[in-house]
């Protein structure tokens, strides 16, 4: 169950083309997977990776940075 035969790639595709977020029961659904729980699993280390990730590249450090830009360009 610790990730074997789970199609992570599959589910990350599934995960990135919605805005809204992906059920766990859907997910599975799309997935023809047999068990709910490996597939909720799945999906929350996804979701943790990807909140990780975004939380790396924050809006106001990019405002920051365009500000400056803009102004040593003028």
């Amino acid at each position: 169950m610790e990730g074997r035969n789970l199609p992570y790639i599959t589910a990350m595709a599934f995960l990135t083309r919605t805005k809204k977020s992906i059920s766990a029961l859907e997910l599975q659904k799309k997935l023809g997977h047999k068990w709910y729980e490996p597939i909720w699993a799945m999906l929350h280390k996804l979701q943790l990776v990807m909140r990780h990730r975004d939380s790396l590249y924050e809006l106001k450090d990019f405002l920051k940075r365009a500000t400056a830009e803009t102004m040593i360009s003028k």
